[in-house]
């Protein structure tokens, strides 16, 4: 939960679409690190960098749903968004053990990580910045 606070001061100061980059950029970082290292207090660190990640990206991509949709459209994309997210994690997993089962190797699934981790850094870098939105804008109207 920490990690969703602080990458959620981060967003508020650079943007919620930089912060995701900078989320899905430590990502890719972390995964490297277990993929690459045998440095065990470089793999503690991206353990640390992971945990400190993964709650922030559901509440990072929500935040850029609500900043760039109208509100109808948003509780739509939120739902979407969320069950395609545990329906890849679920898909995600079950692969993942496949590829460890029949390679006894975790070096391609972290490798797979890896990949859609990079896919993610793209995915954002090209999505358009959300609309700056001030505090007024979300109080409700005495109309």
């Amino acid at each position: 939960m920490l990690g969703g606070f602080l990458l959620g001061a981060i967003s508020d100061r650079i943007s919620v679409k930089w912060t995701l980059v900078i989320a899905y950029s430590l990502l890719l970082s972390a995964v490297c690190v277990v993929l690459l290292s045998d440095n065990l207090v470089l793999i503690y660190a991206s353990a640390v960098i992971l945990g400190l990640n993964f709650y922030a990206v559901f509440g990072l991509a929500a935040a850029y749903i609500a900043k760039t949709f109208e509100a109808r459209t948003t509780t739509i994309l939120c739902g979407t968004t969320f069950v395609a997210v545990g329906c890849g994690s679920t898909i995600g997993n079950y692969l993942g053990g496949i590829i460890v089962e029949a390679t006894k190797n975790f070096a391609i699934t972290y490798a797979g990580i890896a990949g859609c981790a990079a896919i993610l850094i793209i995915v954002s870098l090209v999505m358009p910045r959300e609309p700056a939105h001030s505090t007024a804008d979300m109080l409700p109207r005495g109309d």
